[in-house]
């Protein structure tokens, strides 16, 4: 019958269709490509049922809060393995300590950020071949031992020569690492543009996609300052499982995002025009 309809006909579409015009006017279905970040203590598990040693360890998730002092005293070694990395991945906490209310009143917005009044409160990065290290750096957090500004600036100024650094709405963390460090960040690929071009349609924001493409639901700053004014109000204790978070689930997103736009064919015009 297929051979029949195909036989001298210039309209092979329709005359297919006509087979079953039901199937027709069913809504397309969009293909959802996924990814998921890898799962430390499940990997454990199954290798403790199946009995052998976990020879994954040492390229699986590993975070870590680390002081200012260690940090200080330890810079040059750490920046090495930073720059190790293809992809570097950063985050920033930040806290408006200014909180002007003419901003807020005439923005009209109860999620307002003002941009301009962002003081640095803690930093996460996360790098290394399997993206397997996730580092949260408090800057001025409560009761903490704080990093100071220009340790920092020198993480990033190193990370944006030797390797590609990443951010989700890199709009922000350009200016503030501009207002703060007095650095100006060049070549960050974004994945918020990215989303863009791999889903026009779809939401960017980080907590979406992350529960999205990598079926991770993060948890939310509410949940995390509760009450309190805002991060600088926490410890860096408090905040370092949700401020190591970002930096992680911005890294993964951008493997897959990458991945997406090269497979149709935009990866050139993203990196010559959207950077």
């Amino acid at each position: 019958m297929i051979r029949e309809c195909l036989d001298g006909t210039l309209n092979d579409s329709y005359n297919l269709s006509k087979l079953h015009p039901e199937l027709c006017e069913k809504p397309f279905i969009k293909t959802t490509f996924l990814k998921r970040i890898p799962d430390t203590e499940q990997v454990q598990r199954l290798c403790d049922a199946a009995g052998i040693e976990n020879i994954f360890s040492g390229s699986l998730l590993n975070k870590r809060l680390i002081t200012g002092s260690w940090l200080h005293e330890n810079l040059d070694e750490f920046i090495q393995g930073v720059c190790k990395s293809p992809i570097v991945a950063f985050d920033y906490e930040t806290t408006d300590k200014t909180k002007v209310q003419s901003f807020r009143e005439a923005s009209g917005n109860k999620n307002f950020v003002d941009v301009l009044s962002q003081e640095l409160t803690g930093m996460s990065l996360c790098f290394g071949r399997n993206l397997e290290h996730i580092i949260y750096i408090p800057i001025d957090h409560k009761d903490s031992d704080n990093a100071s500004l220009e340790d920092i600036k020198r993480i990033l100024e190193s990370a944006m020569e030797h390797c590609q650094l990443v951010a989700h709405n890199a709009f922000f963390e350009g200016f503030v690492t501009k207002k703060q460090l007095g650095l100006s960040l060049k070549g960050v690929h974004d994945t918020r543009i990215l989303q863009r071009y791999v889903d026009e349609n779809s939401e960017a924001g980080l907590k979406f996609m992350s529960s999205h493409y990598l079926d991770y639901k993060q948890t939310t700053y509410e949940e995390v300052v509760g009450d309190k004014d805002g991060m600088a109000s926490l410890t860096a204790d408090e905040a370092f499982e949700y401020g190591a978070d970002d930096a992680m689930v911005t890294a993964h997103l951008y493997v897959l995002m990458r991945l997406l736009a090269k497979l149709d064919g935009q990866w050139d015009f993203v990196t010559k025009y959207a950077v």
